[in-house]
């Protein structure tokens, strides 16, 4: 049976720098703290706007149903070019070099921050 949405509901708003821009990831969570929705924002600058939406209109559709598992296994791993293109890279900071590190993509980056939301909520138990 589906999770029925409330009228108001309690979330995380995460804001990660990748390669083409910077990425939103916003997890609305039950009043348990289970993530039933996501939402992915991308930047003006760059990001796969119209994927970001589709990938996270269906992840949605699974975490009603309490599936962050099958989001997570499915999102995690994906490569993005332009990610991989960057990671290891130098590059200059205020005071000194710093090799850029990030998610493999901005699926990569959604499904490391719910499985975070998941291992946070167990913890607290």
């Amino acid at each position: 049976m589906a999770w029925e949405r409330p009228e108001e509901l309690n979330g995380k708003i995460i804001k990660r720098k990748m390669p083409c821009g910077s990425l939103w990831v916003i997890v609305g969570l039950d009043d348990k703290g289970r993530p039933r929705e996501v939402f992915l924002e991308g930047s003006k600058a760059g990001t796969c706007r119209a994927n970001l939406e589709g990938e996270a209109r269906l992840a949605s559709k699974a975490l009603t149903r309490g599936e962050w598992e099958d989001v997570v296994d499915a999102w995690k791993g994906i490569r993005c070019p332009a990610c991989m293109r960057s990671i290891g890279m130098k590059v200059a900071g205020d005071e000194k070099e710093e090799v850029v590190k990030h998610p493999w993509s901005c699926p990569d980056c959604a499904a490391k921050i719910i499985e975070k939301i998941i291992e946070e909520r167990k913890e607290k138990k």
